[in-house]
């Protein structure tokens, strides 16, 4: 027999998108249509990581599960073994405090980070009434883009292509900053100094995202390499120095994140192709990508004002895709 309806949990901040250390405000509402007899009305809030990672050169799959946020509020009093609700509409106010330290909401084919509200009825005798809603959490330091603490990183390498009369390619790669934003534009610039006597097959550029994933401390780390974008050229000839300036627009990438189970970071690589029986010379520099630019108003109040922000409060992509595109 129905005795109750119209179940809801209410956040008082729509988009329900939250930074660590904030308080997730709202409200648990439900209608009673006859009198019932419970044994409690509560609401837990739920937070974990979880992996499932296929080992390197096996067919044999490794599972992680982390923990982070575990936590119930009972609106009824505890030490009572049963309550009386008589017909009626029953509204109870809550709200809970997030901790620091809790890292971001993230979603990927091999692995998650996902936070949610649970609302319970418990009537004895009877099947259990429960309601989950997700919500996004935000940790600051996906929010670390500061123009201040830009820096310059440069890269001088030296190698004997073919042997060691054939002279010494030096290379150098040079960046504004180590620290952007989605959709914002990295500036390099390389210069390739061939001192060798023979002509370079080409110079290659990437943006690479690095996903490290730790399931637990039994199995060892596992590490998945993506290219995300990548800009050639051709020819570099014998005894000349070759400078090349060029640019690359960041895409709708997830953010750098870190965590116990996931870490994501990016880097900026580069590799002059010294021919076909010879090592390529390559240099790296490790970038920081933020959420937006907009990060670095402290009030933070554009993201919270934008209901589309999470849309779809796992995923990064369909998050950020929606703010740009209001924007």
């Amino acid at each position: 027999m129905v005795y109750l309806e119209n179940l809801e949990i209410n956040f008082l901040r729509p988009n329900r998108v939250y930074f660590s250390g904030e308080t997730i405000h709202g409200s648990l509402k439900f209608n009673i249509i006859e009198p019932v007899i419970l044994k409690s009305i509560n609401l837990s809030v739920n937070g974990y990581s979880s992996c499932r990672v296929k080992k390197k050169d096996s067919n044999n799959f490794v599972n992680g599960f982390e923990p982070y946020l575990k936590a119930t509020i009972f609106f009824l009093p505890q030490n009572i073994a049963q309550h009386e609700l008589d017909p009626g509409s029953y509204n109870y106010d809550f709200q809970i405090d997030l901790p620091k330290s809790l890292p971001s909401s993230f979603k990927h084919r091999s692995g998650e980070t996902i936070y949610y509200l649970c609302a319970n009825i418990q009537k004895s005798w009877s099947i259990d009434r429960n309601l989950t809603e997700y919500f996004t959490v935000i940790n600051s330091e996906s929010f670390s883009f500061n123009r201040a603490s830009s820096l310059n990183f440069n890269f001088n390498k030296k190698n004997g292509p073919c042997c060691t009369n054939s002279g010494t390619i030096r290379a150098n790669l040079s960046c504004e900053r180590y620290s952007y934003a989605i959709d914002q534009i990295i500036n390099f610039k390389i210069k390739v100094d061939n001192e060798s006597k023979r002509d370079l097959n080409g110079l290659e550029v990437y943006l690479i995202q690095n996903i490290l994933f730790k399931p637990d401390k039994k199995n060892k780390a596992i590490y998945k390499r993506r290219i995300v974008t990548r800009k050639d050229q051709t020819q570099i000839l014998a005894g000349t120095v070759f400078e090349f300036s060029d640019s690359i627009k960041i895409p709708l990438v997830e953010p750098n994140f870190k965590s116990d189970m996931v870490e994501i970071s990016y880097r900026l690589e580069f590799a002059v192709k010294t021919g076909t029986f010879s090592r390529n010379l390559v240099g790296r520099a490790d970038l920081m990508i933020s959420c937006n630019a907009q990060a670095e108003d402290e009030s933070h109040q554009v993201l919270f004002n934008i209901e589309e922000l999470a849309k779809n409060p796992f995923d990064y992509l369909t998050k950020f895709k929606s703010f740009y595109s209001l924007n």
